[in-house]
């Protein structure tokens, strides 16, 4: 089974031609005035080491605060490559959410998916703020 490197909820992450990877505005909180709220999107990116041509079935989901499946990022084969730019063969990967409605305030999660089968999990802080 591949291991985790790292893994971020931001609004933008993509990987240059030499590997390198950029993550932009990485958060673990938004704040909404009232509920239910849009987020326009995010996406969540990891990183995954593993045996050279080792495969498996990566997918990402957001729970409610009740854990309830929310979103649900339909799985991907993804087979494990040698990259001049990792020191071990790994695969960078991105999921992308477009238009999130958030119904509640609470603690969400975001669960990363090896073969269908939840690996770890990032808590996503919907919280209320307020205006003058």
């Amino acid at each position: 089974m591949p291991s985790r490197v790292w893994s971020h909820v931001c609004n933008y992450a993509t990987q240059g031609r030499g590997g390198m990877v950029s993550i932009i505005e990485e958060f673990d909180t938004i704040g909404f005035p009232s509920m239910p709220a849009h987020y326009p999107f995010f996406q969540v990116a990891s990183k995954w080491e593993g045996s050279e041509d080792e495969s498996f079935v990566y997918g990402v989901r957001v729970t409610t605060p009740h854990r309830a499946v929310l979103y649900e990022v339909p799985g991907q084969a993804v087979t494990i490559r040698k990259h001049v730019a990792f020191a071990q063969p790994a695969s960078f990967l991105v999921s992308g959410f477009a238009g999130a409605l958030f119904p509640e305030f609470g603690e969400y999660a975001v669960e990363l998916l090896i073969d269908n089968l939840p690996v770890h999990i990032l808590p996503l802080y919907i919280l209320q703020i307020h205006t003058a």
